[in-house]
């Protein structure tokens, strides 16, 4: 008993014991680092979304006008053939 107990406190087997701890420490501060730099990733993305927001929006408007209004000439257009067809006819 006294043999078991004598190589435990010595310093080498005490650095022994302590290599896994350190193993999982350093994986625990790689994870760490590693969640820190999504969180700020996705900070930065929403923030991103939210600056873009409002060109994307104000272009989707313009389209809409652009599209509507080219709907309006198309209409007119076909208005006057109509109006043309019955004149010759």
């Amino acid at each position: 008993m006294t043999h078991g107990y004598m190589c435990l406190s010595h310093p080498r087997t005490y650095r022994l014991l302590d290599l896994p701890l350190v193993d999982l420490d350093l994986v625990l501060q790689f994870v760490n680092e590693l969640l820190e730099t999504l969180l700020v990733l996705s900070v930065l993305v929403r923030l991103e979304r939210q600056l873009l927001h409002a060109p994307v929006c104000l272009a989707h408007v313009l389209l809409r006008l652009r599209v509507a209004a080219l709907l309006v000439v198309i209409l007119r257009l076909q208005l006057a053939n109509l109006g043309e067809n019955k004149i010759i006819v």
